[in-house]
């Protein structure tokens, strides 16, 4: 309860208009990784709480994630060169730098209880959440299809604090 509360008054500091340079860009989006995962149900598993990035790992994301825990378990973030063969993991963060293997990550995952973070112009599908900047606002959207095709549930107020990314019936 207290990381939601945490996240909460995050984003309404934030209010989505929060100006960044490089390094507070990474560090508020390793933040928000890290707050998502208060918002997922995750299966339970044993060992660390692995988060993959594809390509080169920002420095700044690794060192703020590793500090952290979730559900008991020490976050490891580790680096992926060939986005087809992720393997395992509870996230893979794909970086801007890497959206054009964003397809390739994904269908490597399927099924797999792997929440996908994207970095993106572009929403694609089979991503669960997306960070997007929007007149240098950082922004989410959001895929509940996406998160629970991956075999995750997540809370309706993480839904509740991204744009909704579902085809509309």
């Amino acid at each position: 309860m207290k990381n939601i509360v945490i996240f909460l008054v995050s984003i309404l500091i934030s209010g989505f208009t929060y100006q960044t340079n490089a390094q507070e860009d990474v560090k508020f989006k390793a933040l928000y990784t890290y707050n998502f995962t208060n918002f997922i149900e995750w299966p339970a598993t044993s060992g660390n709480f692995v988060v993959k990035v594809v390509g080169d790992i920002p420095e700044l994301y690794k060192a703020d994630l590793e500090t952290k825990n979730v559900n008991g378990q020490a976050i490891s973030v580790i680096s992926v060169a060939d986005p087809s063969a992720v393997g395992d993991c509870h996230i893979l963060y794909v970086p801007p730098a890497q959206s054009g293997v964003i397809a390739s990550a994904i269908s490597g995952l399927t099924g797999k209880n792997t929440l996908i973070i994207t970095d993106s112009s572009a929403f694609e599908e089979g991503v669960s959440i997306n960070f997007v900047m929007n007149s240098n606002n950082l922004g989410i959207q959001i895929s509940e299809n996406s998160i629970r095709n991956q075999g995750l549930k997540v809370n309706k107020q993480l839904l509740n604090m991204g744009e909704n990314m579902d085809p509309q019936e």
